[in-house]
């Protein structure tokens, strides 16, 4: 609802025109005929109709002191309702003009009750665009409290009271904002929530949480125990097969050597094999029981080891034999004169060597240098 001059209406008027009010009516505006947009407004309502297809003229001229087009398709200024329907009563002009329907009820809308006027009733009320000096106020609501007819003359409508079945206007998607204290509200009013009540005691009970993250448990992956120990077979005694049969079959090839060579050399490399496979082969002769020692491969070292067999299945470490410590017992120092051991020796160096003397006299004290050299003579 905008006028040709903006100047010449009161600021209440400066609400224009959307463009679903002329989709609305689309089907009821001839394409083949010159439109004019009477009042100019923003300019963007005659933009609106020629996207529908229709020649426009939408200028801004003085509605009350000009005659343009074939039919007036126009959404005047609310205030000046009485003037407009005088103005188009003198020009007898087909026109779709968009008033509140309240006005159908004044002393001016009466004088056109023989002029055969057609009514096209929308299905929802149309809100208009407001606009103070060009621009939309920022806490404008675009919304309108009042219903709207589209009042035609001479428009030739199927019928005077036409329903419209559908409203084009286009639906408002609301951005939503879900807050953590569990409210849905609009995104526009986020600022104002988080003043209100619920959300400050949200947060005051937040704070006053305490989150205790539980600590993870540490793997703990104990290396696998070695299968081939004595030890080993003690602990796991119960999952041995100790019958009298595993334990026949155990002990058939386990008879002990009656010497250290007594061992069947066929399970061993012979040289040729070694030639041929151009590999080491450590010779089995600290064995303890060499009979019962054969190579198995290590799938964990990947190479093959030598191990022992202890019967049920079970394998361990070659027992080795113990080699003997040879002892050196070194005879006893004594006195190069008189062959004693039991007192204690100092080493007299002569020319050509160094002897064991006495250094310890009968009263036991030590023995002077002098004294010593007394008691070596002595044996000449």
């Amino acid at each position: 609802m905008a006028g040709f001059h903006t100047k010449t209406f009161i600021k209440h008027d400066d609400y224009m025109t959307p463009a679903y009010a002329w989709e609305n009516i689309e089907e009821y505006i001839p394409k083949d005929k010159k439109i004019w947009e009477a009042f100019y407004g923003d300019g963007k309502s005659g933009k609106y109709l020629e996207e529908m297809g229709c020649s426009v003229i939408h200028e801004p001229v003085d509605f009350f002191k000009n005659d343009m087009g074939d039919i007036i398709v126009s959404n005047p200024p609310f205030s000046k309702s009485k003037e407009v329907m005088n103005r188009l009563l003198v020009l007898d002009k087909p026109f779709i003009i968009l008033f509140p329907s309240s006005k159908i009820n004044t002393q001016y809308f009466r004088e056109w009750r023989n002029k055969n006027l057609q009514i096209i009733i929308p299905r929802a009320r149309i809100h208009f665009d407001k606009k103070v000096e060009g621009e939309t106020p920022k806490d404008y609501k675009s919304s309108c409290n009042f219903d709207c007819f589209y009042y035609c003359y001479k428009m030739n409508l199927p019928s005077d009271i036409v329903w419209l079945e559908e409203d084009k206007k286009p639906k408002v998607v609301v951005k939503k904002y879900k807050c953590d204290c569990g409210s849905e509200i609009k995104e526009s009013n986020k600022e104002k929530h988080f003043e209100t009540k619920k959300h400050k005691k949200f947060i005051e009970k937040k704070k006053k949480t305490i989150t205790i993250t539980p600590k993870k448990k540490k793997l703990i992956i104990k290396p696998k125990e070695e299968m081939m120990t004595v030890d080993w077979v003690s602990k796991n005694a119960k999952y041995i097969d100790f019958s009298k049969e595993a334990m026949a079959r155990a002990n058939e090839p386990d008879t002990e050597p009656e010497s250290d060579t007594d061992y069947d050399t066929d399970d061993l490399p012979s040289d040729s094999e070694d030639e041929e496979e151009e590999t080491i082969t450590i010779e089995p002769t600290n064995f303890k029981y060499p009979n019962r020692c054969s190579k198995i491969w290590n799938v964990e070292k990947q190479k093959d080891e030598w191990k022992q067999y202890l019967g049920a299945g079970q394998y361990c470490s070659p027992e080795i034999i113990e080699e003997e410590e040879t002892i050196t017992i070194e005879p006893k120092k004594s006195c190069i004169v008189c062959g004693e051991t039991e007192k204690k020796l100092r080493d007299y160096y002569t020319d050509n060597d160094c002897v064991n003397v006495c250094a310890v006299g009968v009263c036991g004290r030590e023995l002077t240098v002098d004294r010593t050299k007394m008691h070596l003579a002595s044996k000449k």
